[in-house]
């Protein structure tokens, strides 16, 4: 038996609290192995690297497994290198949509990775486990991928064929534990909820679509007394009084959704359900509909995804634009609050296309709208397109960017600012209809529903308002949040013998088109830390320092530096270079100068002993309260400014409390300053220079000298 960890990290800024079924499903099938389970859902809690750290100290796993959709990648990708830290053994397992559509990339680029699960892993992962146990054969399983001969060996995928054979997933999850959130949505009738699904697989080859990677195309169904036995499951032992059919194609066959309908009038289950993730308007027809609607069916969303007969076929959608309109309009009769997804920012959508959208929205008797910007998914049409174009890099993309207003799409024809104003007529002229607000509120009839207007407003306003601040950034030459045509940025290294970390850490800093400079600034190594730097990066410029000391080698290079933002970096490994956008991002907004903190949420550490802690935390409040200042860590060397700010400020250490010095001087100066969540990990090789007594003299000295004397 084995202590299994499964994690579905957070997701930044979402409002969401749904379980994560198909975390579920593989703790469930785990668990009947004979494995000890714990799941822990990012969206009932905040979880990132620091709070797995915790979990690791606390259940101490033998495995961790991991799930995530792209936009959850950059935090998954800090987890697994914090995890190996503290425990070298543990086995490591990536499933979920980004691995299984990027299954090689996450591997080489993420070596703490051991595992990749591509597609479903409710057989996988259990074999996976029995297989290091007993010695098994690992080209036998299904899906797997794994590290052999210094390369990596990918199995062919397997889909479960029954479904109905699968534990069900509320053997590791409480469902009673996602009561305060909002589901999926924002739409709940009655409550408690609970998320079920009936199918597994599309059909379609919809080119935004990627899903297909991890359940494939060919649609497998549950058999419908099977599935409405699970509902009256969740009824009878925890008081659930709805539930989410979050399938792809529930009403793909009609047969089996009236199937489904008919045994939960049979059974008189006093249920209310809704179809949330949408259904296609060409799969349902008015007796089905009235079917649904007879069983405790509400709510609807329709996946219409465009207004525009070229756009619906350029995408493969094969979805008739009369049908839509006519099943919308027998929903809307028959009373079903009725919502319809749609799609802007295709690469070669035309104003004409978006103009037709917003058209077809307006004119149809739908309730609720949402309209999202195209992202190039892995595994999807779109994103074999962006790669072919170049609108994407492999080797310099940034996953933080595909999520919500962060996310730019390229298109052909129109420019970002013409975006952003299609998408706010689109809106506009939506919802400032009198007669489709009344009739969508005369249609609510709990005050959960009511409560669920606050959310969905700010949904709406974010997609709204927000994006515009993303255009002012456009506009003054931003993509994604960052400058590309001024300020250019310098990333300052400073190293002594630091060959062996070198390959760590410079091949994974951003190829930002922002960088202009990487400086390698060296205290006189004896090793060959500067022939490795030059062989991983040819450009790199090479600085020797003339005097000893961090703080000498920083002032020589802040001289030498060209760039307009300058960036520190330590060599050793402890800090991640992916964390330099966030670093420099707050820079392009008015700030001066921006320094990581480990104990701000999303940020951590795993190299700091209790003395320095304690020390660290009392500078830190000391500095509070001298200075009034608010930092929450004053001893760390992560840190970025605009090159105005040493005109402003005279920095005068040579050690490595330079840091310290200029963050005290900066706030003296009363210029503005950001902390922003940092991870620190343990240096990869060779030991620290630190000595906690000694470097805390001086550092409280410096405090002391600049309150005081300075």
């Amino acid at each position: 038996m084995s202590r299994v960890l499964l994690i579905n990290p957070s997701i930044k800024g979402s409002m969401y609290q749904t379980p994560c079924l198909g975390l579920g499903y593989i703790g469930a099938s785990l668990k009947k192995a004979g494995h000890d389970v714990t799941v822990i859902d990012g969206c009932l809690s905040n979880v990132n690297v620091k709070r797995v750290v915790s979990l690791m100290d606390e259940l101490r796993p033998d495995c961790i497994g991991v799930t995530g959709f792209t936009l959850q990648y950059p935090t998954i990708r800090e987890i697994f290198p914090a995890v190996k830290q503290l425990n070298p053994h543990i086995t490591t397992v990536f499933g979920g949509q980004h691995a299984s559509a990027l299954t090689e990339y996450v591997m080489k680029e993420t070596p703490e990775i051991d595992f990749t699960i591509k597609g479903e892993g409710e057989n996988a992962f259990p074999a996976l486990l029995a297989a290091l146990s007993d010695g098994g054969n690992l080209r036998k399983i299904d899906g797997l991928a794994f590290r052999e001969n210094g390369g990596i060996v990918v199995n062919p995928r397997a889909f479960l064929a029954d479904l109905d054979g699968l534990e069900l997933p509320w053997k590791v999850i409480n469902p009673l534990d996602y009561t305060s959130g909002m589901g999926h949505g924002f739409m709940a009738k009655r409550r408690p909820v609970a998320p079920v699904i009936s199918s597994r697989g599309c059909p379609y080859k919809c080119s935004f679509c990627g899903g297909f990677m991890t359940l494939g195309r060919k649609l497998r169904l549950r058999e419908p007394e099977k599935f409405v036995d699970e509902i009256e499951y969740l009824i009878n032992n925890y008081g659930i009084r709805e539930v989410h059919i979050v399938d792809d194609n529930f009403t793909f066959y009609k047969e089996h959704a009236a199937q489904v309908c008919e045994d939960i009038l049979k059974r008189k289950l006093d249920i209310s359900w809704s179809l949330p993730n949408g259904i296609r308007a060409d799969s349902v027809d008015y007796p089905l509909l009235q079917l649904m609607k007879e069983a405790g069916c509400y709510y609807t969303a329709f996946g219409i995804e465009f207004g525009s007969e070229r756009m619906l076929k350029l995408t493969h959608k094969q979805l008739s634009l009369d049908t839509v309109k006519k099943t919308v309009a027998m929903a809307h009769k028959l009373g079903y609050i009725t919502h319809g997804f749609f799609i802007m920012g295709h690469p070669q959508e035309k104003q004409e296309d978006i103009e037709a959208t917003i058209d077809v929205a307006r004119k149809m008797p739908l309730d609720r709208m949402s309209v999202t910007f195209m992202l190039p998914l892995p595994g999807s049409e779109i994103f074999d397109y962006y790669l072919q174009k170049d609108y994407l890099n492999m080797e310099s993309v940034n996953w933080e960017q595909f999520a919500g207003p962060q996310y730019i799409p390229r298109t052909e024809f129109l420019t970002y600012h013409e975006l952003i104003r299609l998408l706010r007529i689109a809106y506009v002229r939506f919802y400032l209809n009198p007669r489709r607000v009344l009739s969508y509120l005369f249609k609510l009839r709990s005050l959960s529903q009511i409560k669920g207007l606050v959310p969905g407003v700010k949904t709406l306003f974010s997609s709204i308002v927000r994006r515009g601040k993303w255009w002012n950034l456009q506009q003054a030459g931003y993509i994604g949040g960052y400058n590309l045509a001024n300020p250019s940025v310098s990333i300052i290294i400073p190293t002594l013998n630091e060959m062996e970390n070198l390959p760590h850490v410079l091949p994974v800093i951003p190829d930002l088109p922002e960088i202009k400079e990487l400086i390698l600034v060296d205290g006189l190594s004896t090793d060959d830390t500067i022939k490795v730097a030059r062989e991983l990066v040819p450009a790199i410029k090479v600085i020797l320092q003339t005097e000893k000391g961090k703080g000498a080698a920083m002032k020589y290079a802040w001289e030498k530096a060209t760039g307009d933002i300058l960036v520190t970096l330590d060599a050793d490994g402890s800090i991640s270079p992916r964390e330099i956008p966030q670093l420099i991002k707050p820079l392009l907004n008015g700030c001066q100068l921006t320094k990581g903190s480990r104990f701000l949420p999303g940020g951590g550490t795993v190299d700091m002993p209790p003395l320095r802690r304690i020390g660290n935390w009392i500078f830190t409040t000391m500095t509070n309260i001298l200075f009034g200042t608010k930092y929450t860590d004053l001893v760390y060397g992560f840190h970025a400014f605009r090159r105005e700010v040493l005109e402003k400020i005279d920095i005068e250490s040579g050690s490595f409390a330079i840091d310290t010095e200029l963050y005290l001087k900066v706030k003296k100066a009363g210029l503005k300053v950001e902390e922003v969540p940092s991870f620190e990990s343990r240096r990869i090789y060779g030991s620290g220079k630190l000595r906690s007594l000694s470097d805390g003299w001086k550092i409280l000295n410096l405090i002391l000298k600049e309150r005081f004397h300075g």
